[in-house]
C-alpha cells in the first residue's frame, strides 16, 4: 500500500512546529493493542476500549502513529485493530485527523463492511475542519447524486453537509435533491421504493434532517429559500422540518401542529427532533409527556439504529438539549 501523502504533511506539521514527539506515549499502547486484538491474547474488550480512549485523549499528536499502521498492508489479523484505530480517529477532532478519516474515505474503502462503514460514520458526525479539495467535492456530490444505491447517496450527503468550511449551498444542495427525489419516487412508485430500499421512509428523511442540522443556522436562508419555492404541502412540511432542524425558532408551531396531524409514528419521530432543534428549552415539557407515548408494539419495532419511534425522538431530543444547554455540544 503506497504512504498516504499525510504523513509527509504531518512530519512537517510537526518540525515546524517543533512539537515534541509523542512516540514514545504511543508507541506501547499501540503494540498491546495490536496484540490484543490479533486474536493470540484472550482479553475482553473494555481493555481494548481502554487503550482506544487512552490514545484518543492524546488528540492530535498521535494522528501521524495511527496513520502509519494504517498504511501497513490489512490482513485478516489486523481486521480489528484497524476498526480500533479507525474508532481512535474518528474520537480526535481536528484538521489532521479530519483529513486522515476523509483519506480513508476517498482512497482506502473497500477492506471490509465494517471498516468501510465506521469511517463513514465517523466522518457523518464530526465537523470536517480541514479543506476539501476540489475533486474530492465533486467524488461526494456524485456519489450523492447515487438513486440505485441510497445508503451511499445519504452517506455523502451528511458528510458534506459536515464540511464547514465549504459554501453552504455546495453543503445542502444533495440533502435538497434527495429530498425532493425521496418524495418523487416514494409517491410514484412506494411499494418499490420499499422493497427495495429495505427501509421506511422515515429512514433517509432523518438524514436529511440530520444534514440540516449540521448545516446549522448558516443553512437557515438556503431553505427559506426553498420553502418560498415550494409547490407542495410535503414539501413545505419537510423544508419546516429542515429549518427546525437548523434551530429556526419561528417554525416550532408549524412543526408542533405536524407532530399531532401526522398518523405514521416513525414520520413522527423524525418531526419531533425537529421539533426540539426548533423549539430548544420550550419543547421540554412536551417532549417528557412523549416519553411514554409509542404507537408501535415493542415486537412491531425496526431496529435500533434505524428507524425512531417517538418515544426513542422524544428521549434522545431530551438529551441533545441537556448537552447543549451544557456547552457541550456546537
Amino acid at each position: 500500500m503506497a504512504a498516504w501523502t499525510l504523513i509527509i504533511f504531518l512530519a512537517q506539521l510537526a518540525a515546524g512546529a517543533g512539537q515534541i514527539s509523542t512516540d514514545d506515549l504511543v508507541r506501547e499502547p499501540l503494540a498491546r493493542l495490536k496484540h490484543l486484538t490479533s486474536g493470540v491474547a484472550e482479553c475482553s474488550t473494555d481493555e481494548q476500549f481502554l487503550i482506544v480512549k487512552q490514545l484518543a485523549e492524546l488528540g492530535e499528536p498521535a494522528v501521524a502513529a495511527i496513520v502509519k499502521e494504517l498504511c501497513e498492508r490489512p490482513s485478516e489479523s489486523t481486521a480489528i485493530y484497524r476498526r480500533r484505530l479507525t474508532d481512535i480517529l474518528g474520537r480526535i477532532r481536528g484538521k489532521v485527523a479530519d483529513r486522515a478519516l476523509l483519506d480513508l474515505y476517498f482512497y482506502h474503502q473497500g477492506e471490509g463492511e465494517v471498516f468501510d462503514m465506521q469511517v463513514r460514520a465517523a466522518l457523518e458526525r464530526r465537523e470536517i475542519t480541514c479543506p476539501v479539495p476540489e475533486h474530492e467535492v465533486s467524488k461526494l456530490c456524485s456519489a450523492a447524486a447515487q438513486r440505485d444505491d441510497l445508503h451511499r447517496a445519504l452517506d455523502a450527503t451528511l458528510i458534506l453537509s459536515q464540511a464547514s468550511r465549504l459554501p453552504v449551498e455546495t453543503r445542502l444542495m444533495p440533502a435538497k435533491e434527495l429530498l425532493y427525489d425521496l418524495m418523487c419516487f416514494s409517491a410514484s412508485a412506494p411499494d418499490i421504493f420499499v422493497e427495495m430500499q429495505i427501509r421506511h421512509k422515515a429512514f433517509w428523511l432523518r438524514g436529511i434532517m440530520l444534514a440540516a442540522r449540521n448545516a446549522g443556522t448558516e443553512g437557515r436562508d438556503f431553505w427559506k429559500q426553498l420553502l418560498k419555492a415550494a409547490e407542495t404541502d410535503e414539501q413545505r412540511l419537510w423544508l419546516n422540518a429542515a429549518l427546525g432542524m437548523a434551530g429556526d425558532p419561528d417554525v416550532a408551531v408549524i412543526i408542533r401542529k405536524a407532530i399531532d396531524d401526522e398518523q405514521d409514528e416513525y414520520l413522527r419521530a423524525v418531526l419531533v427532533e425537529a421539533y426540539g432543534g426548533s423549539a430548544k428549552k420550550e419543547a421540554v415539557p412536551f417532549l417528557k409527556q412523549l416519553l411514554h407515548e409509542s404507537a408501535v408494539p415493542a415486537e412491531a419495532r425496526q431496529p435500533a439504529g434505524f428507524e425512531m419511534t417517538v418515544e426513542q425522538a422524544a428521549r434522545s431530543e431530551l438529551l441533545r438539549l441537556e448537552r447543549l444547554g451544557r456547552g457541550k455540544m456546537r
